[in-house]
């Protein structure tokens, strides 16, 4: 009877000893998540400033090659890579057509900046809601934990 007792000591000191670990693991978990938040918040606006600045090139590109242009054709088709309707393009004068996609071009290119301001703020707002579950969920498993050390403390205490 008495061998159980000390075995039940036994197991219950190291369950308790194990508990504390893994609470100090997750008190531990808080500035890790902290770091990879930022770590991920600034890798975010870097790939999305790199998009928005791989497509700020190519609309100067377009722009370029819109002034290089001087066949009505290759205006017309310059216009479809666009999306724009080209149907009455051949019975309205080059200069017009060229300040019409220039138009398009200003418009494409607030769109594309506002677009990334939008999905870089999404992508912070998604990154820290995810981020706050995880401390949220860390602190309430620390107390538990902890809770649980304490109350096994007081059993064979």
């Amino acid at each position: 009877m008495l061998y159980i007792w000390f075995l039940e000591i036994f197991i219950l000191k190291t369950i308790r000893w194990v508990i504390l670990i893994m609470a100090i693991g997750f008190i531990f978990l808080i500035p890790l998540v902290v770091l990879n938040t930022n770590r991920l918040i600034d890798s975010s606006k870097e790939q999305i400033t790199e998009q928005l600045a791989t497509q700020l090139n190519q609309i100067k590109n377009v722009d370029s090659q819109l002034d290089q242009v001087s066949d009505i054709n290759q205006i017309i088709a310059l216009g479809k890579s666009l999306g724009l309707n080209t149907d009455d393009f051949p019975s309205i004068p080059k200069s017009q057509v060229k300040t019409q996609i220039r138009t398009r071009l200003a418009t494409f290119k607030s769109n594309v900046e506002q677009q990334s301001v939008n999905t870089q703020k999404q992508q912070t707002r998604s990154i820290l809601k995810n981020s706050a579950k995880i401390l949220f969920s860390g602190t309430i498993m620390f107390s538990i934990f902890i809770i649980i050390w304490l109350v096994i403390g007081r059993v064979y205490i």
